[in-house]
């Protein structure tokens, strides 16, 4: 078909004609089905490859995916150590207030819930009924320096990396943590862990900025080069 491409945009359209007409016919039965058996259908239509034997063993995807997210560095010890000395330079812990976990839990974004299974509506609905107990949980967990087991708990998603995946380092994990692990991770890192880094720190710095993100990233890096490229005639990115 080289040169030929009328004929290769017949050919093409022909082709997305027959498969859409093969899938319109695959899901016509399914106008009154729910979200599940419409994404079963889907899923079914893919091209993708899903589990394979490495998924036979749960223990053996646990593993995997725990010596990821493991740092061999960490030493329970030096934070022990660490927490003490604060306590002794540092006694003015200020606790949270009650009306400032309601606003919190008002605001909790639709999101999916950890192994928990605390649905986000729970908090966003029952807020003013639930700021004293969460209020109470979270003093205590900041006071003592201590986090529930609960909250240390994720829900990990394997996704493909590539369309045909054959090994687990293949997948990227997906972990949920509890919403209430996510709640108290963004009270610490906005009361006590951005005050205590110094600014000029955070200049090329992206995610625990207010106003990072990936765009923010993606600009800066294509400015970056440009200033470069006027004065050398190529880049290298390491």
């Amino acid at each position: 078909m080289r040169g030929k491409y009328v004929e290769a945009d017949a050919h093409g359209a022909k082709i997305n004609r027959l498969i859409c007409d093969y899938r319109k016919t695959r899901l016509s039965h399914l106008s009154e089905a729910g979200p599940k058996e419409l994404w079963e259908a889907v899923r079914a239509t893919s091209t993708k490859s899903v589990a394979n034997g490495n998924f036979s063993d749960p223990n053996l995807v646990n593993n995997h995916f725990a010596t990821i997210a493991t740092d061999h560095l960490y030493n329970p010890q030096d934070v022990l150590q660490y927490y003490a000395v604060l306590q002794d330079v540092n006694q003015d812990f200020h606790p949270l207030f009650e009306y400032e976990i309601a606003l919190l839990l008002n605001k909790v974004r639709h999101s999916s819930s950890g192994l928990d299974d605390l649905s986000y509506w729970l908090f966003q609905k029952c807020s003013f009924e639930l700021a004293g107990i969460v209020t109470s949980i979270l003093n205590m967990s900041f006071s003592t320096g201590t986090v529930p087991s609960q909250w240390l708990t994720a829900v990990v998603t394997p996704v493909p990396k590539k369309p045909n995946p054959t090994e687990l380092s293949d997948y990227r994990p997906v972990s949920v943590t509890p919403i209430m692990s996510r709640l108290a991770e963004k009270i610490f890192v906005q009361q006590w862990l951005r005050p205590a880094l110094l600014l000029e720190l955070l200049k090329d710095q992206y995610a625990v900025r207010p106003t990072g993100s990936t765009c923010c990233a993606t600009v800066d890096c294509i400015h970056h080069s440009t200033l470069m490229l006027e004065n050398n005639s190529y880049l290298l990115t390491l």
